[in-house]
């Protein structure tokens, strides 16, 4: 696409724009490790809504496990919303944005 157009077309972008960032609001993805034992559920603000620990693996002797699959039960669920994110503004937007090396936005 032209960029002289991406200005013609600013409005259009901008409202565009808004509704995806309402969208992304309403997104919901989850995260999780120990084959399910620690999962985390975020939206699209970045802001945790749900954690879940099974609590079989609740043990004082084991706090340093916890903790370990709290953080990649979290990595995992933010990798997820990021996934989410650039979908949705993909299909927001289509060709209408650059699109880089891993589907990043340029």
């Amino acid at each position: 696409m032209n960029p002289f157009d991406l200005i013609k077309n600013f409005g259009s972008l901008q409202e565009k724009m808004t509704q995806a960032q309402e969208e992304l609001k309403k997104l919901k993805v989850s995260g999780e490790s120990g084959a399910g034992m620690v999962k985390i559920v975020m939206r699209g603000d970045f802001s945790v809504e749900e954690v879940k620990i099974d609590p079989s693996i609740v043990n004082s002797d084991e706090v340093g496990l916890l903790e370990d699959l709290v953080a990649s039960a979290l990595s995992s669920a933010m990798e997820n919303l990021k996934s989410a994110m650039q979908d949705n503004m993909k299909n927001s937007f289509g060709s209408e944005l650059f699109f880089g090396p891993g589907g990043n936005i340029v």
